[in-house]
């Protein structure tokens, strides 16, 4: 009996042994990163995808950037196109064959064969529109021969557009104008910081039929919203005002006997352009400077009205700044904060009337997943009140599978949307239209919205993003529970964070969608979130203080 007692104790110490071991075992491994069982072929095709994106703006800015250095030797007269400097891509194309190789040594055990295109670079700034782009296209292949996984393709673009808009106000010294800035998809560009834009002043040397770029010094950016900028920039050349009166008295100080015409009328013709300049008809100044003053200082004219050995080049080279003040054109090169380089060129020009179309303003589409049987209303304000105060009259929206908005000739044949207060009879009006899964395709879908207003004008696209869910099926790509703790003076506290990732039925990331889910084991509490570009969203668990190890239970019960 007494052996027997003797194994007894030996057992019990041996079970509490076991028992003391297996609690320090969970106090110590409770608060580290969990993670629930996901098939790993889908989250390396996500990685993939994300990190091809990434790769291809690395590109597109080295060839934006090293373009962008070429035509800045040349004053942006020359090498504003990649057919004029083609060696610019190489470097991109380095970067993407580097990405390659990096990608398959980084998955050597899952048999990833990975293919991409021949990306193909595009960068178009010498247009006289104000418009410039700077663009990156190419497709890649993703197959995991080790999980059976073939076939996965997707085409990727990166983009940024540059378009110099309307002029807000000049003296010739300092100039204020709106930019705007969009990327790939209509996304907005902004806020952007001062020195990543720069803007050149061109002054038309018309002795000679030479432009030249004058770089400026850029005062102030200040972002507006949906990508537009009001940026200030000053010529350091003088104001115009001040420089007709610097011509005047010029001309003044030419003795009278070398005039051959009225030297009085031409004083006169001065003063008429400041007159007119400083009653805001900044264009007839411009024409009378042109047609009526500069030619009688032109030796080449056969209006001029002064004698050959009379020295006038100073006057005209004074002249052609002043009218390149009253019609500013301007050089805009803007670099967004993935590097990636954009210019656009053309002239400033204030409204001069009613010339522009209406703004598409809080455009929104609920919901932005449409399933088989659903619908999504879609909405938005049209506003012409800073851009003609007309009258709205129409506003359509189309539906793409581009991310390119409608052609000029298929203006007018949209869907049309209807005004909410029943008529459209204001300069700012609210509209909205039901779309439908047969109007769409499976996948993404691109909605191009514009309106118009009393006087014909067309104003620009505003575009939304709506998918089709084919089978209304969402997928919990991934859960993963990450403990923290943190101290507050000598008391610990502890939280865990559940992330929880929804794609559709082929892996893609679905952004907006609805996840609701509750906490349990030592804690509880629902929590509903919304799922980020990524088809990612984050809940964080109630906090608890202390020592002890707890149990942290998270389950996602709706999407």
């Amino acid at each position: 009996m007494e052996g027997r007692g003797q194994i007894l104790i030996v057992s019990t110490l041996i079970i509490m042994a076991m028992l003391l071991a297996t609690s320090l075992l969970l106090s110590g491994t409770v608060m580290l990163r969990l993670k629930l069982p996901e098939s790993k072929f889908r989250s390396t095709i996500l990685e993939i995808t994300y990190s091809s994106r990434s790769a291809l703006a690395i590109a597109l800015a080295d060839v934006s950037k090293r373009l962008s250095y070429k035509a800045e030797t040349h004053l942006y007269q020359n090498y504003t196109d990649l057919d004029d400097y083609p060696e610019a891509e190489a470097g991109g194309y380095e970067i993407l064959d580097k990405w390659l190789l990096d990608t398959l040594e980084r998955y050597p055990a899952l048999g990833v064969a990975l293919n991409i295109s021949e990306p193909k670079f595009t960068c178009k700034w010498g247009g006289l529109d104000g418009r410039g782009y700077s663009k990156a296209e190419t497709s890649i292949s993703i197959d995991i021969t080790s999980e059976g996984f073939r076939g996965f393709r997707q085409q990727i673009e990166i983009e940024l557009n540059a378009t110099v808009g309307r002029l807000i106000e000049t003296d010739g010294e300092e100039t204020a104008f709106e930019l705007l800035m969009m990327r790939e998809r209509g996304n907005p560009v902004g806020p952007l910081e001062r020195p990543l834009i720069n803007i050149y002043f061109e002054i038309y040397d018309r002795t000679n039929d030479h432009r030249y770029m004058n770089k400026t010094s850029v005062a102030s950016v200040r972002y507006i919203g949906d990508g537009r900028h009001l940026v200030t920039y000053s010529t350091h050349l003088g104001n115009i005002t001040g420089n007709l009166d610097e011509l005047r008295a010029e001309v003044s100080a030419i003795p009278e006997e070398n005039f051959t015409g009225s030297k009085e009328e031409l004083l006169n013709l001065i003063d008429d352009v400041k007159s007119t300049y400083l009653d805001g008809k900044r264009l007839d100044a411009w024409s009378k400077l042109l047609s009526e003053v500069r030619p009688r200082l032109d030796h080449s004219s056969p209006l001029c009205i002064v004698t050959p050995e009379t020295e006038t080049g100073g006057l005209l080279r004074l002249i052609d700044l002043i009218l390149s003040q009253l019609r500013p054109w301007i050089r805009v090169v803007a670099r967004d904060n993935r590097g990636i380089t954009v210019s656009a060129y053309g002239e400033l020009k204030e409204l001069e009337g009613d010339i522009l179309g209406p703004y598409i303003k809080r455009a929104t589409a609920d919901p932005s997943l449409i399933t088989p049987g659903g619908e999504a209303t879609i909405s938005c304000m049209a506003d012409d009140l800073w851009n003609g105060n007309s009258t709205i009259t129409s506003v359509e929206l189309f539906i793409t599978n581009t991310t390119s908005p409608p052609s000029q000739p298929l203006y007018g044949s949209g869907i049309e949307m209807n005004p909410v207060d029943g008529a459209l009879d204001e300069s700012m009006e609210w509209v909205e239209a039901p779309i439908y899964p047969g109007q769409l395709s499976p996948g993404v879908n691109y909605l191009w919205i514009h309106a118009q207003d009393s006087e014909g004008n067309w104003g620009e696209f505003e575009v939304l993003e709506v998918r089709l869910i084919e089978d209304s099926t969402l997928r919990i790509e991934s859960l993963e529970l990450v403990g923290h703790y943190d101290y507050w003076w000598f008391w610990r506290y502890n939280w865990v964070t559940a992330t929880v990732t929804i794609t559709d039925i082929y892996g893609n990331p679905i952004e907006g969608v609805t996840v609701h889910g509750y906490w349990s084991g030592d804690v509880s509490g629902e929590e509903e979130r919304i799922t980020d570009e990524y088809g990612r969203c984050t809940f964080n668990s109630p906090i608890i203080w202390g020592w002890t190890p707890h149990t942290y239970t998270f389950t996602v019960d709706n999407v």
